[in-house]
């Protein structure tokens, strides 16, 4: 079963076997309801998600147009051993970047897609989770926001 969380403007939520609204724009800000994601790994804080465990957290995008789009999302994390977390970015399962968020401040992390179709998904993909039992840090991955934009 898929849960859904996000809390911004426009997206498409996705829970098993529910249909999916959306509106075709050049912009988009996802909602934490917008998002698709395994609940055993992933949860929804109320004003972000919190991706605890080597997860996935996706989006469907319906947009006027493929183009150049400007996608920033608003991240922070916590360490363990001082590692912070990192993630890979996918478009339609395809990798296409990867980052890594230092803070335990929300800041944004911006790539530069190139949309060859209308109607993405958009996939975060938190790579390195890690657990220190004797000092019981927990290295999570945290998101507020995601937002599309068209630049030409």
């Amino acid at each position: 079963m898929k849960i859904i969380i996000f809390s911004f403007v426009t997206f498409i939520a996705i829970i098993s076997g529910c249909s999916k609204t959306s509106t075709t724009v050049d912009s988009q800000n996802f909602k934490l309801t917008d998002f698709s994601f395994d609940k055993k790994n992933v949860m929804n804080q109320g004003k972000y998600i919190n991706m605890f465990s080597n997860s996935e957290l996706s989006v469907d995008s319906k947009l006027s147009k493929p183009g150049n789009y400007k996608l920033t999302i608003r991240a922070k994390g916590s360490t363990v051993e001082k590692g912070w977390p990192k993630f890979d970015l996918l478009v339609n399962g395809k990798k296409v970047g990867e980052s890594g968020v230092d803070s335990s401040e929300f800041s944004d992390k911006t790539f530069n897609l190139n949309l060859e179709t209308s109607e993405n998904k958009i996939t975060i993909k938190f790579t390195n989770d890690a657990f220190n039992a004797k000092t019981k840090e927990d290295r999570n991955l945290y998101i507020e926001s995601m937002k599309l934009d068209l630049v030409n």
